[in-house]
């Protein structure tokens, strides 16, 4: 089962009713529920949105309670994490090919830090034994931030 099969599944649990608050609390757009919902690709962010939205672990597809908000997928971190798991081992982008079961070109696309679609990031992520939300950043709201944050004044 696909990635995006563990998502769409636990979509399709969603009463239509339920729909858009699921998108507010995700912090997602209708388009990337509607393509998550139909298998399509979604941009990484996106897709570890919804997961825990909805509840889930995006790599196994179990229930995890996943806390938020969850900012934005950060590729320059997830990039080194690739290139040091290779150099560690010491592989080549084609040995690593072999061992992970992705591209070698989509594996050069990754540690350079360009985007890749939602399942090759976690098909990396299971390869590295790493959490894919290790490398997501936490969002706060500006409403959140102004609460717990002093205003900064300007000194003259």
């Amino acid at each position: 089962m696909s990635y995006a099969d563990h998502l769409q599944k636990a979509l399709a649990l969603v009463d239509i009713d339920d729909r858009k608050p699921l998108i507010a609390r995700a912090g997602v757009t209708a388009d990337d529920l509607r393509h998550a919902c139909r298998k399509w690709s979604v941009p990484i962010s996106a897709h570890l949105r919804l997961c825990a939205a909805a509840g889930i672990d995006p790599l196994h597809g179990g229930k995890a309670d996943i806390p938020g908000p969850i900012g934005e997928f950060h590729r320059p971190s997830f990039a080194l994490a690739l290139r040091m798991k290779r150099l560690a081992m010491k592989w080549s982008l084609r040995q690593t090919e072999e061992q992970s079961d992705v591209a070698y070109s989509v594996l050069r696309r990754m540690e350079k830090g360009e985007p890749t679609s939602a399942e090759n990031v976690l098909t990396i992520c299971k390869f590295l034994k790493r959490n894919p939300f290790n490398f997501v950043s936490r969002e706060t709201s500006l409403a959140q931030k102004s609460k717990s944050e002093p205003a900064e004044t300007m000194h003259g």
